[in-house]
């Protein structure tokens, strides 16, 4: 938890500082405007999209804490949490291709956006594919890592 915080802040800062260099002087000494109303009109939809995301997306823990108990929901969660880690290929490719993509599109030059979007989807498949490999040879040793009895996961990360 202490790294994860570290972390956090020292990204925070960061990215405060690249953030400051990269935005022109015009734009910080512009006076500020507001559409508060504007803003809660388009956000709150968003705001409860989100939620029902993150309800939807612990479904399962949640049914299967009711159903059969503490113990199988942690053993379950800690496997499951596992298996996410499979989703950083297609979101780290997603976040790198996104703007080229974006780029390219508005630009009109197709042949270079088919190439890159082949490219961005081979990549994040790889890397999906070498988490996924990974974790299924060390499935054992990987959910160790929560602590003892949760080696039991084992096939629900497979």
């Amino acid at each position: 938890m202490l790294l994860y915080a570290i972390a956090v802040v020292l990204a925070t800062v960061l990215g405060n500082i690249w953030l400051r260099r990269a935005v022109p002087t015009e734009v910080t000494q512009a006076a500020p405007v507001y559409a508060t109303s504007e803003w809660l009109r388009v956000s709150a939809p968003m705001l409860l999209t989100s939620g029902m995301q993150i309800v939807l997306s612990n479904l399962d823990i949640i049914l299967i804490g009711t159903l059969l108990g503490t113990t199988e929901v942690a053993v379950y969660a800690a496997a499951t949490r596992l298996v996410r880690l499979m989703a950083f290929g297609l979101r780290s490719g997603n976040m790198i291709a996104a703007p080229m993509i974006a780029e390219l599109y508005a630009a009109n030059r197709h042949r270079e956006l088919q190439r890159t979007t082949y490219v961005a989807s081979w990549v994040s498949t790889a890397a999906c594919l070498v988490i996924g490999g990974t974790l299924i040879g060390f499935r054992t040793f990987a959910l160790e890592w929560f602590g003892a009895g949760f080696h039991a996961g084992a096939n629900v990360l497979l």
